[in-house]
């Protein structure tokens, strides 16, 4: 096992519990088989994962809740990371705007927003992961009135491939955002 960061995190294998605790998914017809898996609390265990996977020629693959395990690539040859990175929905009622850490679920935001009226163009359940559902073309009960949910994203903060934790919106990075957003 490799530790990541300063909290006991660590990449496992199959047979290991952390291992099974990582690739837990929603869908349990479309299970997650990667090579090695992690669940990642802050951004530093995300940058340590991807160098992981990069020292041992592995691919990365990024779930929080598992919803669309049917609908992902295969993780065969890759590291799996599990993101539940700490820290509250933070609402700024003022711009209304959310920020949301990675691995965080539509009903915590649904709960951060409710006492300032304000609600995001979330789906059906509470228990589906806010970016997976913003970046893989959630359509919310709300859509003909709003748009997709992806359309009410301002910046994305990610870690990119070679570790670099970066925050593109329309302006600092057009062309990153436009593709995050589903290149659309």
């Amino acid at each position: 096992m490799t530790t990541l960061g300063e909290q006991d995190t660590s990449i496992s294998l199959p047979g290991d519990a952390a291992y099974d605790a990582a690739t837990q998914v929603f869908n349990l017809a479309a299970p997650a088989r990667p090579a090695a898996a992690v669940t990642a609390h802050t951004i530093d265990q995300v940058r340590d994962a991807i160098r992981h996977a990069e020292s041992e020629g592995l691919q990365v693959r990024v779930h929080a809740t598992g919803h669309a395990s049917a609908a992902t690539r295969p993780m065969d040859g890759a590291v799996l990371i599990r993101t539940e990175l700490g820290g509250a929905v933070e609402i700024d009622a003022r711009s209304r705007v959310a920020r949301v850490p990675a691995g965080t679920r539509w009903g915590a935001v649904a709960e951060a927003g409710a006492p300032y009226g304000l609600a995001a163009p979330h789906g059906s359940s509470p228990t589906v992961g806010v970016v997976g559902y913003l970046l893989r073309g959630g359509l919310s009960p709300y859509g003909r009135q709003v748009g997709l949910a992806v359309n009410s994203v301002r910046a994305i903060e990610l870690v990119t491939a070679d570790g670099e934790l970066r925050r593109v919106d329309a302006s600092s990075d057009p062309q990153l955002f436009w593709a995050l957003r589903g290149g659309g």
